[in-house]
């Protein structure tokens, strides 16, 4: 009976971390797309009037070539804002974190959050292949659940409507492998993923800003581990997580 009701417990705090996490991710998505937003609008009324100061140099006057200079000027100002902010946000999300290891079976652990994680999009099934027997970790849970957050809303932000990601972990001699795979676009040829503001073919048209996977490798390395990724024979990519097997 104890045992049991551990076991719930257990249950019931890794869904509770799940869905702080959830929240988290939302509200960091929520922050990123209105830099995002502030970046875009700075950008347009730099290349507008950069543009209109080229082409009619000799038609406008002092006043209005000053008022351009001007305007240029601060829509800068406010792009160099917003780019420091982001980077402070990726910072605080790497550095702030300070490891609290605890023992996980990560395939258990997958089972209890890819419901909460699927809520990410409706448009999209996320799906948890089970391993059948545990997989070890010892890890910080909200290290765990933000690279998890960051891979699942990665892939289905790549993917068309009706897609499907799986997830999966399993034990490979020594290590334990955490996978997301999903039939979206296929990661590019010759772009290291993992450094900020990596964006490139297909991938340039979705909305982001390129610091995802790089706050994700650096959450890995805390806890000990690697990542890659590899485009899928047809479609979609795979990215795959190692973390130290726990001695049981």
């Amino acid at each position: 009976m104890s045992d049991h009701i551990d076991q719930s417990q257990d249950l019931a705090g890794e869904r509770a971390r799940a869905t702080a996490a959830e929240d988290r991710l939302r509200n960091q998505t929520m922050l990123m797309a209105e830099a995002e937003h502030r970046l875009k609008t700075a950008l347009s009324v730099i290349t507008g009037w950069a543009a209109t100061l080229e082409d009619r140099w000799d038609q406008l006057d002092d006043a209005r070539r000053r008022e351009g200079v001007s305007i240029i000027r601060r829509a800068s100002d406010d792009m160099a804002l917003q780019a420091s902010r982001l980077l402070e946000e990726a910072r605080a999300e790497i550095l702030g974190l300070e490891p609290e290891p605890v023992g996980l079976d990560l395939d258990a652990v997958l089972e209890a959050t890819t419901g909460t994680f699927g809520g990410v999009s409706a448009r999209h099934a996320v799906v948890h292949v089970p391993f059948g027997e545990p997989v070890p970790v010892s890890v910080d849970p909200a290290a765990l659940q933000q690279v998890l957050g960051h891979l699942i809303e990665n892939a289905v932000k790549y993917s068309s409507e009706g897609g499907r990601v799986w997830v999966s972990a399993r034990a490979d001699d020594d290590e334990a492998v955490l996978e997301v795979r999903d039939e979206g676009i296929g990661v590019p040829e010759g772009v290291d993923l993992f450094e900020p503001f990596q964006r490139a073919g297909m991938a340039a048209d979705v909305p982001g800003v390129g610091l995802g996977l790089y706050i994700v490798r650096n959450l890995v390395t805390t806890m000990n581990g690697s990542i890659d990724a590899c485009r899928n024979p047809g479609a979609g990519s795979t990215f795959r997580v190692r973390l130290p097997l726990a001695a049981t």
